[in-house]
């Protein structure tokens, strides 16, 4: 049997109750945010990611958020689910990052693992978050 139907309608009752709740505590536009900073929920995201890594991993490599700036028009999005998909991303790549690391021979290990590159493009017709571990 196809779950596809059940998790559909699920993440729609999700949003339906996150939109409702977030109306009644008297945001203007409830789940749907017009106007996001997209980078502030990045950096949100890493620093929940980072929390989950170093307490899970032992250690949590540094996150570099880079940006190009230029005329941008914040997309109309789901703040929760793309400070979600962000969190999951980044600690897929925090533990390949460690993972790789942990395998290097002692006497060629560098004494902290590399760094995570989330590169953020805007323009006025698109946007892309990039995780480069």
């Amino acid at each position: 049997q196809n779950p596809e139907p059940f998790l559909h309608s699920r993440l729609l009752i999700q949003l339906i109750c996150e939109h409702y709740v977030s109306l009644n505590k008297g945001k203007p536009t409830g789940a749907v945010s017009i106007d996001a900073d997209i980078l502030d929920i990045v950096d949100d995201a890493t620093t929940e990611a980072k929390h989950v890594a170093d307490a899970n991993l032992g250690i949590a490599p540094e996150v570099q958020i880079r940006s190009a700036d230029g005329p941008f028009v914040p997309p109309p999005i789901i703040r929760s689910w793309l400070h979600h998909a962000i969190v999951e991303v980044t600690k897929n790549a925090m533990m390949s990052t460690v993972e790789k690391w942990d395998e290097q021979p002692l006497h060629q290990k560098q004494s902290l693992p590399s760094n995570i590159l989330i590169d953020v493009s805007r323009d006025t017709d698109f946007m892309s978050i990039r995780v480069v571990d």
